[in-house]
């Protein structure tokens, strides 16, 4: 079986905890453990489902707003969110794959084949 890419997630405990994203419950206690290979985050919108993930995404060497490693469409350095996570990676992990998807990615193209038609 394929060994899991990211074991757990957590926060570096130097951290400021009084300014967001630090003050949403879910961020403030943060410590997943992943054992399987999809993981699902549920919850109230405004509960840090996508802050968080970005955050992960971003500290895994992508662009928040999606695409793959070497696709960079912001030049934003790492949220203080990405900075401030601890993860733990398999020693076996891809060095140089992967792949971010968004609802807003597909969205924006989507959008972009309404608005001026599909190429061919």
């Amino acid at each position: 079986m394929a060994s899991i890419f990211i074991r757990s997630v957590s926060l570096k405990r130097d951290i400021q905890s009084n300014v967001f994203p630090f003050t949403i419950p879910a961020i403030e206690k943060l410590k997943i453990r992943f054992r399987k290979h999809v993981t699902f985050l549920v919850g109230e919108n405004g509960s840090g489902k996508s802050t968080l993930l970005e955050a992960l995404v971003e500290r895994c060497g992508f662009d928040a707003m999606g695409g793959h490693k070497h696709h960079r469409f912001s030049m934003d350095d790492d949220s203080p969110l990405a900075q401030s996570l601890l993860i733990d990676r398999d020693v076996r992990r891809p060095i140089d794959q992967g792949f971010f998807f968004r609802a807003e990615s597909f969205f924006n193209l989507a959008s972009y084949i309404d608005e001026n038609g599909n190429p061919k």
